[in-house]
């Protein structure tokens, strides 16, 4: 299990800080957190 942001991380992401917070979290499988790390990363590109 890994843990994703929701909302994801700006920057360098490793400051504490709102976007660590348990509600911006969820755990997903190993496979999930990179197809919605690929969807996340697509979609910042994409604007």
């Amino acid at each position: 299990m890994e843990v994703n942001h929701i909302k994801p991380l700006k920057g360098r992401g490793y400051r504490i800080g709102c976007a660590h917070h348990l509600d911006n979290l969820q755990t997903l499988c190993h496979r999930c957190h990179v197809d919605v790390t690929k969807q996340q990363r697509a979609s910042r590109t994409a604007r």
